[in-house]
């Protein structure tokens, strides 16, 4: 609408009713308009299609068109052009009843032709072309605050009175493992853990009275993990001022939580361990005079002596005693250590092998060739895995398979927030046992917690002890009827061959050194273990691809995190999957700043020619020294 004359589509098949339109639009408007006449609905779709109009008014009585009908058809065929467009209704019939479904279908208003007047009309276009511009602003704001609700990182959950979902945007269906219109519809308590219900039915009943709170609770996603949110809520009310609901902001806790746990655990068998290495210490001098009298007594006394016998049974039960305080003091300080480089391939054969033989249980071992030395005590490392493998035998009464895991990894504290960030051994110790119930779960690390009759409940205390003495972690995860899954994390040492190699020189300290964070896109596994281990005693943090799509995916969470990519290399050609070509080009639209290195076995391609031309900083031709791979790393970040 120009600010002089106001263009005008009038669809009145009927010349008269037509002519007294006109008449009164020239007194309502000063002669300030351009009309338009189409007889029928085929005439005005096509006019639509070929003119941009103000404002429509449509009669709904037309030879190819009848009723609401008419308006229908109009915006059907015509949607694009007519969305944007204020559509008055004309009708021969003053009914209150088709004007409330004219505007329901988008008209701006309702005229019946016997009663308008200039005033009318003018009044009818002004606030028609007025209320469209109202309700698109309206949309456009709504449009926007739906697209930044979407962007957001937090959860957003709206619930109505009755705690059914009515709303959730993408990031909060993706934390629960959900589509949005999966989640729809659906009460609040289907997500949530059971015992979690009561305390969410008491901050619902909060929010009724115009409480505002924050809580924490635990939900249960789609394949069954659980997962930790911090609820922000706000009640919602109607016009009336009545509860109709609530609208929640959600953050992902679950890693906050995790290491509260882990935290509260090593802070309690701390404590316990303080304390049973002050018990252990007292009654090993009490007991020591006592199996010092007990073998005097034994001593004088004479073959057939009725008190004998009794003397011996005390002198067996002080010798037992002698033990549990062995157990004891091994839990409370991790035992005395003489640490040195250990091959933990050699060592899990060994105990593996000693603790199954003539068992029903089978071993199956699978062991990275290259699988770091640590620095360890053997003697305490080997009573680690004699206790693990021990409950796994004690797991399988009726037999079944033990896998044994061993890999390379470069944790950043992931794995446990009391890990420090570097190189480790990762072993994993798999039986196909009974498994844990999850109430014993956070338990079977406490001295004396034990399910079996023979049990001292000592064995996983002490394993953990001697693990976190040795700066480690161990993990564990079990199902009911599933089996059990040890992870134990060791610190690894640099080998003989690697320090010979020069490699152990760019060790340096993980925390003090740490040069930035790599990716490495590859297909080829042997590539991947290289450049890891490489780059790892170069003091980056490594993180692996194995084809573009997946790639470009790491690199945009990266991003979105605020931990950017320091570089990128990139293979060239993947079989099957996305190269390096096409995953450099959408990550270059994504971060124009991406230092990507383009890396193949192809030298002669025109890409690894001309680089620079596809997006990519530097080169590497396959096979690379570690001496070029750390020049080409160097100069490409550098001139970042």
């Amino acid at each position: 609408m120009t600010s002089n004359e106001t263009k005008i589509l009038l669809v009145e098949d009927n010349p008269g009713d037509a002519r007294m339109i006109r008449e009164q639009l020239q007194e309502a408007l000063n002669g300030k308009f351009t009309l338009v006449q189409a007889d029928s609905l085929k005439a005005c779709v096509n006019l639509l299609e070929q003119n941009d109009f103000d404002v429509i008014f449509i009669d709904l009585g037309l030879p190819d068109a009848q009723g609401l009908d008419t308006l229908v058809k109009v915006k059907a065929k015509a949607k694009t052009q007519v969305e944007k467009l204020p559509i008055i209704v004309l009708t021969g019939l003053d009914s209150e009843d088709t004007a409330i479904k004219a505007l329901r279908e988008g008209a701006q208003d309702y005229l019946v032709k016997g009663e308008i007047d200039a005033r009318i009309l003018r009044r009818a276009i002004f606030y028609a072309i007025e209320r469209k511009r109202d309700r698109e602003a309206l949309r456009r704001s709504e449009e926007k605050y739906r697209l930044l609700i979407e962007s957001m990182q937090e959860g957003i959950w709206v619930i109505d009175a009755n705690a059914r979902t009515t709303f959730a945007n993408r990031r909060m269906a993706e934390m629960l493992g959900y589509t949005v219109e999966e989640m729809a519809g659906r009460h609040l308590f289907e997500f949530m853990e059971e015992r979690d219900r009561e305390s969410a039915q008491k901050q619902l009943e909060k929010q009724s009275q115009g409480i505002k709170e924050q809580h924490d609770f635990e939900f249960v996603k789609k394949d069954g993990s659980h997962w930790f949110a911090l609820f922000v809520t706000s009640p919602i009310t109607d016009t009336e001022g009545n509860f109709s609901g609530a609208i929640a902001g959600v953050l992902d806790i679950t890693d906050r939580k995790r290491m509260e746990k882990e935290l509260l655990k090593v802070s309690k068998l701390e404590s316990l361990s303080l304390l049973a290495g002050g018990i252990a210490h007292d009654f090993n001098n009490i007991l020591t005079g006592i199996m010092a009298n007990i073998s005097i007594a034994r001593h004088l006394s004479k073959p057939g002596e009725e008190a004998l016998e009794a003397i011996v049974d005390a002198e067996q039960a002080s010798i037992r005693a002698r033990d549990l305080i062995k157990q004891l003091l091994l839990f409370a300080r991790g035992g005395s250590q003489v640490r040195e480089s250990t091959s933990l391939a050699k060592l899990l054969r060994e105990v593996t092998g000693f603790i199954l033989t003539g068992s029903n249980i089978g071993s199956r071992f699978i062991l990275s060739d290259d699988l770091w030395p640590i620095e360890a005590d053997a003697g305490q490392i080997y009573q680690v895995f004699e206790n693990l493998v021990m409950n796994a035998k004690q797991a399988m009464n009726k037999g079944g398979l033990l896998e044994i895991r061993g890999e390379n990894v470069f944790d950043g504290g992931k794995s446990s927030p009391t890990l420090k960030p570097g190189r480790y051994v990762r072993i994993s110790v798999k039986d196909e046992g009974e498994g844990i119930p999850e109430q014993n779960l956070a338990r079977i690390f406490d001295p004396y917690f034990t399910t079996k009759k023979e049990g001292s409940g000592l064995g996983l205390a002490i394993t953990f002890s001697m693990i976190k003495s040795h700066n480690g972690h161990i993990n564990v995860e079990s199902r009911v009827g599933k089996g059990t899954t040890f992870e134990v994390y060791l610190p690894a040492l640099a080998s003989d061959a690697e320090a010979r190699s020069g490699l152990a020189g760019f060790r340096g300290s993980p925390v003090e050194n740490e040069k930035g964070k790599i990716l490495v896109m590859d297909d080829e596994e042997s590539i991947r273990k290289t450049l890891g281990r490489l780059l790892g005693f170069m003091d980056y943090w490594v993180d692996f691809a194995v084809g573009g799509e997946e790639a470009i995916e790491m690199y945009r969470k990266a991003k979105e995190s605020g931990k950017d990519y320091t570089a990128a290399i990139m293979d060239l050609t993947i079989p099957g999957k996305m190269g390096g070509r096409e995953a450099a080009a959408i990550v270059k639209k994504m971060d124009p700043e991406a230092r990507l290195i383009v890396s193949s076995g192809y030298a002669d391609a025109d890409l690894m020619t001309n680089y620079k031309s596809y997006g990519f900083a530097s080169v590497m031709t396959k096979p690379y020294t570690l001496i070029e791979l750390q020049k080409t790393l160097e100069g490409v970040i550098q001139e970042k």
